[in-house]
């Protein structure tokens, strides 16, 4: 190593030239998300002691550290896997909330118009006319039952394939966190413990896309290497090893998928009831909270209200003088027994008007327009048959509507109030770690002046050295 003035402007030189290769590395980086604005640390080298007292003798780089901070890193995290989650949450509960509550597509009009149709029968009940409405209002009533369900069933298709997306993404992310953990490692041991900057950016932006999709927490190990944990504590990766999902339908429900676990050749593990945030934590509450309870209401309507028509049809008689029959298909499963699916087959199998049972007495004995059992059907839209005996047909289904608008509206709050905290946190991470091409400019110019001083130095040296050899000549 060069001593003296020589070796005093060749250490300014390196340590000047390594600061504007960061600077230029910095400016290089200003769109690369995830990027941590780095910086040379310098530190003076040990002066050498003379008789006169110590000369200096130059300057060291000490370390090119990132512009980084644990907490607000964290706090980035922990926002985003909030909003993703109430996001996800709100975006799909919106779609059930405009479709059950709208006219043309919720059930309240359409059991408005059925019952309509069953007074218009009792007001004159041997009307072939009123009669074929009551059947035609009864069609449209099941067809709207069944595009009801239908549409639950498309969303919790939705569900599963978005459940299966993150899934797949949250394993792809897990690998790519263990091969830079390994790549960490390395770079630490061959450095002698020195940072590799660029390669904890990149882990770190993995991270945080991953807590996009669930939440996560994380817990770093002596030789650099981070271990990431999801739920209640599954170890999603350690140091080098990655972890996988993977779904499989559940075995009380098939159309709905668990979420399953496994790390190093393990047995799969359900962790279904202990995901949170992120997408999947998202999608899991919108089916765990409104869709699957909306669908389970629907049906248990359906049947009830199939159930109890068919049931006092049966004690009336038509004009044929025929004891009636079942108006609508019979549900599987008298409620409060298992009702799933009964929305998405009801059917109405009366086709002839005459068939309509409205009298209360024989028609043969000459009681043709007899109505009571026309009023008894009509009485059915006001009766406290449904949860319990506290709710009539339209209150039933008011209940979905009003559960599920409340939370839409709630998630719709949060929503909001969650991307200003995470615009909040990623402001704060970005004023420190963020690259300003104006700071970078300036230090640009800085350190350029700087190398540009210490060549002189150099110069200067040279003119020394030649001065001093021409005094020999």
């Amino acid at each position: 190593m060069a001593s003296g003035i020589l070796g005093v402007a060749t250490s300014g030189l390196l340590a000047f030239q390594r600061s504007l290769t960061t600077t230029g590395h910095n400016i290089a980086n200003v769109n690369t998300e995830g990027y941590s604005r780095q910086g040379v640390e310098l530190g003076v080298r040990t002066p050498q002691a003379t008789g006169a007292g110590f000369i200096g003798k130059g300057v060291d780089v000490t370390a090119i550290n990132r512009s980084y901070d644990s907490f607000l890193t964290q706090q980035v995290r922990s926002s985003s896997s909030s909003y993703s989650e109430l996001d996800g949450y709100y975006q799909l509960a919106s779609q059930v909330d405009n479709f059950i509550a709208n006219e043309n597509t919720g059930m309240s009009g359409a059991l408005q118009d059925f019952f309509n149709s069953v007074q218009e029968v009792a007001d004159d009940p041997t009307s072939i006319p009123a009669r074929q409405v009551m059947l035609s209002e009864a069609n449209i009533l099941t067809d709207r039952f069944n595009a009801l369900s239908s549409r639950f069933t498309e969303l919790q298709t939705q569900v599963n394939r978005a459940t299966e997306g993150s899934v797949s993404d949250i394993n792809n992310l897990a690998t790519s966190i263990a091969e830079l953990n390994k790549k960490i490692v390395i770079a630490y041991g061959s450095s002698g413990g020195s940072a590799p900057n660029d390669l904890l950016d990149q882990r770190d932006h993995l991270i945080t896309q991953l807590s996009e999709k669930i939440d996560v927490s994380t817990v770093p190990q002596q030789d650099g290497a981070l271990n990431v944990f999801i739920g209640n504590g599954q170890t999603l990766v350690m140091a080098t090893t990655a972890g996988q999902l993977s779904t499989q339908p559940n075995a009380a429900d098939p159309t709905q998928l668990d979420v399953m676990f496994s790390i190093g050749g393990s047995g799969l593990v359900n962790i279904s009831q202990n995901i949170t945030g992120g997408e999947l934590g998202g999608t899991a509450r919108f089916r765990n909270e409104i869709l699957t309870p909306a669908v389970a209401a629907l049906d248990d309507i359906a049947a009830q209200l199939a159930n109890d028509f068919n049931t006092q049809h049966a004690l009336g008689w038509d004009l044929n003088g025929t004891a009636g029959g079942d108006l609508f298909t019979v549900p599987a499963a008298v409620p409060p027994a298992s009702t799933a699916g009964y929305a998405r087959s009801m059917g109405v199998l009366i086709t002839d008007p005459a068939e309509i049972a409205a009298s209360g007495v024989n028609t043969a004995g000459g009681a043709v327009g007899n109505n009571t059992n026309a009023l008894a059907l009509t009485d059915l839209q006001t009766a406290n048959t449904m949860l319990a005996g506290t709710a009539s047909f339209h209150d039933a289904y008011g209940r979905i509507v009003a559960d599920v608008g409340s939370k839409t509206h709630a998630a719709g709050v949060n929503q909001a109030a969650q991307k200003g905290l995470l615009d909040h946190s990623i402001s704060a991470r970005d004023s420190l770690s963020g690259v300003n091409l104006d700071e970078e400019a300036a230090n640009l110019l800085k350190f350029q002046q700087a190398y540009q001083a210490s060549a002189q130095v150099i110069s200067v040296t040279n003119t020394l050295f030649d001065t001093l050899i021409g005094s020999f000549r």
